[in-house]
């Protein structure tokens, strides 16, 4: 799954140029008659890098407890807008799929660190565990899953 960033450039770019970029760049471009610019639309791989992450199964007693699993993954990227973590649609295998949600971000470019979370019910850890997906590419694997009591 790769997300598609909209970017408008003026038409006054020659047209072999922008054939060139176009065909270089693998993009896709769409005239846009408003207001005298092209929108180009890119496939960009995933801004961001895991520098840390987690995932383990709430068991504790309490009222109205009910065991949840929770990842946490702390994230670097330059400019990068980070949401959440979202279940993925298909969940190939005995692991938990999850993928990056980015926000655009009007970024000036420099480095961003946040952390983002997940949290299902669930009793006990999946046995293959968590695969957390970006830009449709496997960024990180968490093999293992504790229990907390």
């Amino acid at each position: 799954m790769r997300r598609l960033i909209t970017r408008r450039r003026p038409i006054a770019i020659s047209s072999a140029l922008a054939a060139i970029a176009v065909t270089q760049a693998g993009c896709t471009a769409t005239p846009n008659t408003d207001d005298g610019a092209e929108d180009v639309a890119e496939e960009v791989a995933c801004p961001v890098t895991i520098t840390t992450a987690s995932a383990w199964v709430n068991r504790m007693p309490g009222p109205d407890a009910k065991p949840r699993l929770h990842v946490v993954a702390s994230l670097e990227g330059v400019g990068a807008g980070i949401s959440t973590l979202q279940r993925s649609e298909e969940q190939p295998g005995d692991a938990l799929h999850l993928t990056m949600a980015l926000e655009a971000n009007a970024g000036d470019g420099d480095l961003t660190t946040a952390e983002v979370r997940y949290s299902e019910l669930a009793d006990a850890p999946p046995s293959g565990g968590v695969v957390i997906t970006c830009g449709g590419t496997t960024i990180k694997t968490i093999e293992t899953i504790e229990i907390v009591y």
